[in-house]
């Protein structure tokens, strides 16, 4: 199912995932995606830890705060700042 994007968190786990081709998508979890990143050569540090905020979000039934969502653009910058330059 999918989800609003509500808050920053969901906005930039959104926003990474959007970027990596996949067939069935819906079927994936959290941790799949997180895989898929990586391998497609984004920033492994950045993606677990933007991972690990997202399925705190999502799962563990809290409210992001202004932290949480300061990080995950944070996490989000950096990691587009990195992929997609001369991976060559």
């Amino acid at each position: 199912s999918s989800i609003t994007l509500e808050n920053e968190v969901y906005h930039a786990w959104w926003e990474m995932t959007r970027a990596l081709t996949t067939p069935n998508r819906g079927s994936k979890t959290p941790r799949d995606f997180e895989a898929l990143a990586i391998r497609a050569g984004m920033d492994g540090e950045d993606v677990r830890e933007l991972t690990r905020l997202f399925e705190e979000i999502r799962y563990g039934d809290r409210q992001p705060t202004t932290d949480d969502e300061r990080r995950a653009i944070d996490l989000l910058r950096r990691i587009e700042s990195t992929y997609g330059t001369d991976q060559s």
